[in-house]
Protein backbone atom coordinates (compact mmCIF):
# COMPACT_ATOMS: atom_id res chain seq x y z
CA UNK A 1 0.00 0.00 0.00
CA UNK A 2 2.83 2.10 0.81
CA UNK A 3 4.27 1.84 -2.82
CA UNK A 4 1.02 2.35 -4.46
CA UNK A 5 0.63 5.92 -2.18
CA UNK A 6 4.07 6.89 -3.61
CA UNK A 7 3.08 6.25 -6.73
CA UNK A 8 0.09 8.30 -6.28
CA UNK A 9 2.03 11.30 -4.92
CA UNK A 10 4.18 10.97 -7.81
CA UNK A 11 1.56 11.64 -10.51
CA UNK A 12 0.00 13.89 -8.36
CA UNK A 13 2.68 15.75 -7.52
CA UNK A 14 3.46 15.67 -11.33
CA UNK A 15 -0.03 17.03 -12.34
CA UNK A 16 1.62 20.64 -13.02
CA UNK A 17 4.18 19.28 -15.70
CA UNK A 18 1.28 17.19 -17.22
CA UNK A 19 -1.29 20.11 -17.78
CA UNK A 20 1.57 21.97 -19.17
CA UNK A 21 2.46 19.41 -21.89
CA UNK A 22 -1.08 18.95 -22.54
CA UNK A 23 -1.85 22.70 -22.71
CA UNK A 24 1.11 23.30 -24.75
CA UNK A 25 -0.05 20.52 -27.06
CA UNK A 26 -3.70 21.45 -28.15
CA UNK A 27 -2.81 24.89 -28.06
CA UNK A 28 0.64 24.48 -30.85
CA UNK A 29 -1.89 22.10 -32.76
CA UNK A 30 -4.72 24.88 -32.97
CA UNK A 31 -2.37 27.74 -33.76
CA UNK A 32 -0.49 25.35 -36.19
CA UNK A 33 -3.76 24.64 -38.55
CA UNK A 34 -5.33 27.79 -38.30
CA UNK A 35 -1.42 29.60 -39.48
CA UNK A 36 -1.58 27.32 -42.28
CA UNK A 37 -4.95 27.50 -43.24
CA UNK A 38 -4.82 31.23 -43.32
CA UNK A 39 -1.14 30.78 -45.13
CA UNK A 40 -2.64 28.56 -47.73
CA UNK A 41 -5.85 31.33 -48.03
CA UNK A 42 -3.36 34.38 -48.65
CA UNK A 43 -1.24 32.46 -51.18
CA UNK A 44 -3.53 30.54 -52.92
CA UNK A 45 -1.21 27.68 -52.95
CA UNK A 46 -0.71 24.25 -51.28
CA UNK A 47 1.46 24.59 -48.08
CA UNK A 48 3.33 22.18 -46.26
CA UNK A 49 5.10 23.85 -43.60
CA UNK A 50 3.74 27.30 -42.12
CA UNK A 51 6.17 30.18 -41.87
CA UNK A 52 9.04 30.98 -39.17
CA UNK A 53 7.20 34.29 -38.52
CA UNK A 54 3.68 32.25 -38.16
CA UNK A 55 5.36 29.93 -36.01
CA UNK A 56 7.40 32.49 -33.25
CA UNK A 57 4.10 33.84 -33.01
CA UNK A 58 2.34 30.50 -32.31
CA UNK A 59 5.03 30.02 -29.72
CA UNK A 60 4.65 33.50 -27.93
CA UNK A 61 0.30 32.56 -27.61
CA UNK A 62 1.12 28.95 -26.84
CA UNK A 63 3.39 29.65 -23.80
CA UNK A 64 0.88 32.66 -22.60
CA UNK A 65 -1.64 30.50 -22.58
CA UNK A 66 0.46 27.72 -20.69
CA UNK A 67 1.10 30.47 -18.32
CA UNK A 68 -2.83 31.15 -17.57
CA UNK A 69 -3.25 27.57 -16.98
CA UNK A 70 -0.28 27.69 -14.59
CA UNK A 71 -1.95 30.68 -12.45
CA UNK A 72 -5.30 29.23 -12.47
CA UNK A 73 -3.82 26.08 -11.24
CA UNK A 74 -2.01 27.84 -8.93
CA UNK A 75 -5.07 29.48 -7.32
CA UNK A 76 -6.81 25.88 -7.66
CA UNK A 77 -3.97 24.68 -4.73
CA UNK A 78 -4.46 27.82 -2.92
CA UNK A 79 -0.80 28.71 -3.11
CA UNK A 80 0.58 32.29 -3.06
CA UNK A 81 3.41 33.31 -4.86
CA UNK A 82 5.45 33.48 -1.61
CA UNK A 83 4.89 29.70 -1.38
CA UNK A 84 6.90 28.72 -4.52
CA UNK A 85 8.99 31.56 -4.08
CA UNK A 86 9.32 32.23 -0.41
CA UNK A 87 12.19 34.59 -0.41
CA UNK A 88 12.94 37.78 -2.06
CA UNK A 89 16.96 38.23 -2.41
CA UNK A 90 18.79 41.44 -2.05
CA UNK A 91 20.31 43.34 -4.79
CA UNK A 92 23.81 42.17 -4.58
CA UNK A 93 22.73 38.51 -4.85
CA UNK A 94 20.49 39.99 -8.17
CA UNK A 95 23.61 41.35 -9.62
CA UNK A 96 26.05 38.51 -9.22
CA UNK A 97 23.11 36.30 -10.78
CA UNK A 98 23.95 37.99 -13.69
CA UNK A 99 27.37 37.52 -13.90
CA UNK A 100 27.02 33.76 -12.66
CA UNK A 101 24.53 33.52 -16.12
CA UNK A 102 26.91 34.93 -17.85
CA UNK A 103 29.63 32.71 -16.91
CA UNK A 104 27.58 29.57 -16.75
CA UNK A 105 26.47 29.85 -20.43
CA UNK A 106 30.08 28.93 -21.44
CA UNK A 107 30.47 26.22 -19.38
CA UNK A 108 26.80 24.95 -20.79
CA UNK A 109 28.08 25.51 -24.15
CA UNK A 110 31.43 23.41 -23.67
CA UNK A 111 29.30 20.89 -22.70
CA UNK A 112 27.24 20.97 -25.81
CA UNK A 113 29.92 21.07 -27.77
CA UNK A 114 31.73 18.04 -26.07
CA UNK A 115 28.20 16.21 -26.45
CA UNK A 116 28.34 16.76 -30.01
CA UNK A 117 32.09 15.05 -30.23
CA UNK A 118 31.22 12.09 -28.64
CA UNK A 119 27.66 11.48 -30.02
CA UNK A 120 28.10 12.88 -33.41
CA UNK A 121 25.09 14.30 -32.72
CA UNK A 122 24.26 17.84 -33.75
CA UNK A 123 22.03 19.67 -31.95
CA UNK A 124 19.09 22.32 -33.93
CA UNK A 125 19.62 25.94 -33.96
CA UNK A 126 17.97 27.86 -31.99
CA UNK A 127 17.10 30.68 -34.48
CA UNK A 128 16.48 30.43 -38.58
CA UNK A 129 15.52 33.89 -39.21
CA UNK A 130 17.18 37.14 -37.67
CA UNK A 131 16.15 40.38 -40.04
CA UNK A 132 14.56 42.91 -38.71
CA UNK A 133 10.58 42.30 -36.84
CA UNK A 134 12.27 38.47 -36.44
CA UNK A 135 14.50 39.61 -33.79
CA UNK A 136 12.03 41.24 -31.70
CA UNK A 137 9.14 38.25 -32.31
CA UNK A 138 11.98 35.91 -31.23
CA UNK A 139 12.97 37.79 -28.15
CA UNK A 140 9.33 37.70 -26.80
CA UNK A 141 8.69 34.15 -27.92
CA UNK A 142 12.07 33.24 -25.46
CA UNK A 143 10.87 35.64 -22.92
CA UNK A 144 7.42 33.93 -22.66
CA UNK A 145 9.07 30.68 -22.76
CA UNK A 146 11.91 31.09 -19.70
CA UNK A 147 9.50 32.43 -18.01
CA UNK A 148 6.61 29.64 -17.88
CA UNK A 149 8.88 27.13 -17.71
CA UNK A 150 10.57 28.70 -13.91
CA UNK A 151 6.77 28.88 -13.02
CA UNK A 152 5.94 25.18 -13.82
CA UNK A 153 9.15 23.31 -13.28
CA UNK A 154 11.23 25.53 -10.72
CA UNK A 155 7.78 27.41 -8.99
CA UNK A 156 4.76 25.02 -8.97
CA UNK A 157 6.48 21.19 -9.19
CA UNK A 158 8.66 22.27 -6.31
CA UNK A 159 6.23 23.04 -4.73
CA UNK A 160 3.58 19.82 -5.35
CA UNK A 161 6.87 17.50 -5.13
CA UNK A 162 7.97 19.26 -1.34
CA UNK A 163 4.48 18.82 -0.02
CA UNK A 164 4.68 14.86 -0.51
CA UNK A 165 8.83 13.64 -1.17
CA UNK A 166 12.18 14.98 0.50
CA UNK A 167 13.74 17.74 -1.22
CA UNK A 168 16.51 15.81 -2.91
CA UNK A 169 13.78 13.61 -4.41
CA UNK A 170 11.69 16.23 -5.65
CA UNK A 171 15.01 17.75 -7.22
CA UNK A 172 16.40 15.22 -8.87
CA UNK A 173 12.74 13.95 -10.53
CA UNK A 174 12.03 17.71 -11.54
CA UNK A 175 15.85 17.96 -12.91
CA UNK A 176 15.47 14.91 -14.99
CA UNK A 177 11.81 15.66 -16.02
CA UNK A 178 13.24 19.38 -17.56
CA UNK A 179 15.89 17.12 -19.23
CA UNK A 180 13.84 14.74 -21.10
CA UNK A 181 11.57 17.69 -22.30
CA UNK A 182 13.84 20.00 -23.47
CA UNK A 183 16.11 16.78 -25.09
CA UNK A 184 16.07 17.52 -28.66
CA UNK A 185 17.36 20.56 -28.93
CA UNK A 186 20.02 21.57 -26.09
CA UNK A 187 21.15 17.50 -25.67
CA UNK A 188 24.70 18.94 -24.84
CA UNK A 189 23.52 20.65 -21.15
CA UNK A 190 19.93 20.03 -20.49
CA UNK A 191 20.84 17.76 -17.43
CA UNK A 192 23.47 20.69 -16.10
CA UNK A 193 21.47 23.50 -16.62
CA UNK A 194 18.26 21.72 -14.82
CA UNK A 195 20.29 20.88 -12.22
CA UNK A 196 21.87 24.29 -11.69
CA UNK A 197 18.67 25.90 -11.95
CA UNK A 198 16.91 23.24 -9.19
CA UNK A 199 20.01 24.48 -6.91
CA UNK A 200 19.38 28.02 -7.14
CA UNK A 201 15.65 27.88 -6.55
CA UNK A 202 15.91 25.11 -3.40
CA UNK A 203 19.89 27.23 -2.38
CA UNK A 204 18.27 30.85 -2.47
CA UNK A 205 14.30 30.32 -2.65
CA UNK A 206 13.40 32.94 -4.75
CA UNK A 207 11.73 32.06 -8.21
CA UNK A 208 12.63 35.19 -9.40
CA UNK A 209 16.96 34.70 -9.65
CA UNK A 210 15.93 31.72 -11.56
CA UNK A 211 14.20 33.52 -14.08
CA UNK A 212 17.07 35.90 -14.23
CA UNK A 213 19.70 32.81 -14.97
CA UNK A 214 17.09 30.80 -17.48
CA UNK A 215 16.50 34.35 -19.27
CA UNK A 216 20.19 35.62 -19.91
CA UNK A 217 21.21 31.79 -20.67
CA UNK A 218 18.56 31.42 -23.50
CA UNK A 219 19.19 35.06 -24.46
CA UNK A 220 23.00 34.51 -25.01
CA UNK A 221 22.18 31.13 -26.89
CA UNK A 222 19.75 32.51 -29.35
CA UNK A 223 22.57 35.42 -29.74
CA UNK A 224 25.78 33.21 -30.27
CA UNK A 225 23.40 30.84 -32.64
CA UNK A 226 22.66 34.53 -35.18
CA UNK A 227 26.27 34.83 -36.08
CA UNK A 228 28.97 32.78 -37.40
CA UNK A 229 32.68 32.48 -35.21
CA UNK A 230 35.65 32.20 -36.23
CA UNK A 231 37.79 29.96 -34.54
CA UNK A 232 34.38 29.09 -32.68
CA UNK A 233 35.83 25.94 -30.20
CA UNK A 234 38.66 27.68 -29.07
CA UNK A 235 36.66 30.72 -28.23
CA UNK A 236 34.50 28.68 -26.38
CA UNK A 237 37.36 26.66 -24.47
CA UNK A 238 38.58 30.31 -23.38
CA UNK A 239 35.35 31.15 -22.20
CA UNK A 240 34.64 28.36 -20.33
CA UNK A 241 37.76 28.38 -18.35
CA UNK A 242 37.15 31.81 -17.27
CA UNK A 243 33.09 31.00 -17.19
CA UNK A 244 34.16 28.76 -14.76
CA UNK A 245 36.03 31.17 -12.22
CA UNK A 246 33.14 33.52 -13.00
CA UNK A 247 30.71 31.10 -12.04
CA UNK A 248 32.31 29.64 -8.59
CA UNK A 249 33.42 33.22 -7.24
CA UNK A 250 29.90 34.78 -7.94
CA UNK A 251 28.23 31.86 -6.68
CA UNK A 252 30.63 32.09 -3.30
CA UNK A 253 29.47 36.07 -2.97
CA UNK A 254 26.03 34.90 -3.56
CA UNK A 255 25.64 32.62 -1.11
CA UNK A 256 27.49 35.36 1.07
CA UNK A 257 25.20 37.51 0.59
CA UNK A 258 22.07 35.84 0.24
CA UNK A 259 18.71 36.88 2.40
CA UNK A 260 17.57 33.58 4.65
CA UNK A 261 14.30 33.23 4.80
CA UNK A 262 13.25 33.56 8.47
CA UNK A 263 14.56 37.10 7.88
CA UNK A 264 12.12 38.26 5.19
CA UNK A 265 8.79 38.83 6.31
CA UNK A 266 6.93 41.42 3.76
CA UNK A 267 6.80 38.96 1.12
CA UNK A 268 4.64 40.44 -2.21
Amino acid sequence: MKVLKKIGDFFVAMVPFFVYVGVQFVVALLGMFTALAIEIAASSSILETISVGSELFITIVVYTICFLAAFAEMKIHRFKFRDISPVRQNGRVYLLAVFFALGLFFVLKLAEMLFVKVTGENVVEAVQETAGFMIVITAIAYLTECFVEEFVFRGLMTKTFEMRFPVWVGAVIITVTYALWHWDYVKGYSVLFGAVLIFIRYKFEDLKLCFMVHLIVTFMYVAMSMVTWKNYEAMIMIGSIVGIVIVVLSMLFMIKFASKAETVSDQV
